[in-house]
């Protein structure tokens, strides 16, 4: 259930340490939220101080990482969208599941590997805001490399944020989701049960 393009995966992880998108690209750099870029600038620093520390346990690690999750996430917007149209089919029971075993996907997948950390740097370039919906810029630098375009997704209502996706160079990791699932969902003949039994049997290594 992971990010298959391996590349991709790692850039995501150190990104943190550290179909919508063509619409907001497409404002520039007009209507500015510097709130949001402060925002990613500030989940930024808390994974840095708290999930890179190579000293920490794996379960303090994934304990530190839930609790950013619970900050600055909006888990739930981000399960539903992963879902994407077997959201609707699914009961209310089978969506409640599928939120906890996502974020402990995402624990269970990413937590441990913040402690790969190096020195790579995230620097916020701008943002554009449309609505309630901000995308934050940034570049993920690491010496000797070519910088790489992030962009962050965030719901902001007044002075409260939540991020939702993450897009690296043009590649969503919501759409990466919502494509991996789709098929397991495909394959077992349009059910959410056996996807649902394929991230627990996952989370339960």
């Amino acid at each position: 259930m992971s990010i298959k393009n391996s590349k991709t995966t790692l850039l995501v992880v150190i990104i943190f340490c550290l179909g919508l998108y063509n619409s907001f690209s497409a404002l520039g750099a007009t209507n500015p939220d510097p709130a949001g870029e402060d925002f990613i600038r500030s989940l930024r620093d808390q994974v840095l101080s708290t999930l890179t520390p190579k000293e920490l346990s794996e379960a303090d690690r994934k304990s530190n990482f839930e609790k950013i999750i619970d900050r600055y996430f909006d888990i739930n917007r981000m399960a539903r969208m992963s879902l994407g149209r077997y959201w609707r089919k699914a009961d209310k029971d089978e969506r409640n599941e599928f939120i906890t075993q996502f974020k402990a996907m995402v624990v269970n997948t990413y937590a441990e590997r913040f402690k790969s950390y190096s020195g790579e740097r995230l620097i916020v370039s701008g943002s554009s805001k449309r609505g309630r919906m901000i995308l934050v810029n940034s570049e993920f630098k690491k010496k000797g490399e070519k910088p790489v375009r992030i962009d962050w997704r965030i719901f902001g209502i007044k002075d409260k944020y939540k991020l939702f996706d993450v897009i690296i160079e043009g590649v969503s990791l919501v759409q990466t989701n919502r494509s991996q699932f789709s098929s397991v969902v495909r394959r077992n003949d349009g059910s959410i049960s056996a996807l649902l039994k394929l991230l627990r049997e996952k989370n339960s290594k």
